[in-house]
């Protein structure tokens, strides 16, 4: 194992002399050794190194950024971010590494604080056990890292599941043909997806009846699971 790390190691830094390890973002990098297909015992452990690299780096810069303002100006060591933040921070984190981010929720008060990441593929083969243990463990690290919670909370990544949300274009077309729970102005209803335009989206009501709303109007999750994965 300790040779294949160094012949990686040595052939990453002469085949990329300007984005040495040691400069190269954890994420990136990480997102990198999938691309690159490297072995799985391998990565895990360059995995490891280059998140430790990264949390030294921001250790130092806490020290000397306050003479800098580094710490004041980055958007999530300002103050403590919560929704938004807390999206944009986990898509920043997974998605470079092929991941698709459904939904982030921060769920519950005290200490029982659920932190609830659904997350589907980008290329859209079924996500497995192991890449979400995958997203976990890189997720933990940077919201370590980052620390945009206060307090204890616990951290949830999960598949899509039955109910996924469904809020793009492709989300509609991909399972174009099932049920879909839908809450739109004027109340909810669910409702059959049968066509997907450019901007807007054809339910079928029960009684035959067809609403059609414009993305991003409206919120949906999916109401049953194909019998196939799609």
């Amino acid at each position: 194992l300790q040779r294949e790390l160094n012949a990686y190691l040595d052939h990453y830094n002469r085949e990329r002399p300007h984005r040495a390890l040691g400069g190269l973002a954890p994420l990136e990098f990480l997102a990198m050794m999938q691309a690159e297909s490297v072995p799985q015992r391998v990565s895990d452990v360059l995995a490891d190194y280059i998140c430790l690299l990264s949390q030294l780096s921001y250790a130092i810069l806490s020290l000397v950024a306050p003479e800098r303002g580094w710490v004041r100006a980055h958007p999530l060591l300002g103050e403590r971010a919560m929704n938004k933040d807390l999206e944009t921070l986990v898509k920043d984190a997974l998605e470079p590494m092929g991941f698709e981010v459904l939904e982030v929720r921060l769920t519950g008060g005290g200490k029982h604080r659920v932190l609830r990441i659904r997350l589907d593929t980008a290329d859209e083969h079924p996500i497995t056990m192991g890449e979400l243990e995958q997203a976990s463990r890189v997720l933990s690290l940077e919201l370590d890292r980052l620390d945009p919670i206060p307090g204890s909370y616990r951290l949830e990544v999960e598949s899509p599941g039955p109910d996924r949300p469904l809020f793009t274009r492709r989300h509609f077309e991909r399972f174009l043909g099932l049920k879909a729970r839908v809450t739109a102005e004027g109340g909810r209803f669910t409702g059959r997806i049968v066509r997907v335009g450019e901007e807007s989206v054809t339910f079928r009501l029960a009684g035959g009846e067809e609403r059609e709303l414009p993305l991003g109007s409206f919120t949906a999750r999916l109401a049953e699971w194909p019998k196939e994965p799609r």
